[in-house]
C-alpha cells in the first residue's frame, strides 16, 4: 500500500495510480496533490515487486513536472496508464490541467485554456534518465546510456 505521509507537506495526498508491469516491476506512476500549499497535482513514480508493496523512487523527485504558471499545463499532471516500447523509447500518456486543483484554498481557479483535459505525452529512452527538458507539449528525458565492453 502506498500513502501520503508527511515528507509531502501539508494536505499532500496521493491522488490516483495507474500502473503497469515493466520489466519484471510494477510501475506506478502516482498523481501526488498538494491540497494544502499550492494545490497543484504532478507525478511521482513507485515500484512493486508484488503489487501490493510498493516503494516510491528517485527520492520522491517528480517524473512529470508541471510547466511554469500561465502555460497550458501549469496546474495538474496526471499519467495515464501503458507502457509502450517502441525501440529504445517508452512513450507514456498523460493529461494536463491549466491552474490548481479547486479546493478550499482555490473554491473557482481561473482556467485560461478550456476546462478540459489536454493531452500530452512523455517519451523517456530506455536506460538511465539522467536529466529532462520540455519541448512545446513534450518532456523528452536526457539519458545516459550504459558503458559497452
Amino acid at each position: 500500500m502506498l500513502a501520503g505521509d508527511a515528507k509531502d507537506g501539508p494536505g499532500g495526498q496521493i491522488y490516483g495510480m495507474p500502473t503497469d508491469f515493466y520489466q519484471g516491476l510494477y510501475v506506478g506512476m502516482f498523481w501526488m496533490y498538494r491540497e494544502g500549499t499550492d494545490a497543484r497535482i504532478d507525478t511521482q513514480l513507485a515500484v512493486s515487486r508484488d503489487g501490493i508493496g510498493w516503494s516510491r523512487v528517485a527520492g520522491r523527485q517528480t517524473f512529470l513536472p508541471n510547466a511554469k504558471e500561465g502555460s497550458w499545463d501549469d496546474g495538474m499532471s496526471r499519467a495515464g496508464r501503458g507502457i509502450n516500447v517502441v525501440g529504445d523509447t517508452i512513450y507514456l500518456h498523460y493529461s494536463m490541467v491549466n491552474g490548481p486543483h479547486r479546493s478550499a484554498k482555490f473554491p473557482k481557479p481561473e482556467r485560461k485554456y478550456p476546462p478540459r483535459n489536454r493531452p500530452g505525452h512523455a517519451a523517456p529512452r530506455r536506460f538511465r534518465v539522467a536529466g529532462r527538458r520540455r519541448e512545446g507539449r513534450n518532456i523528452v528525458d536526457e539519458t545516459l546510456r550504459p558503458a559497452r565492453r
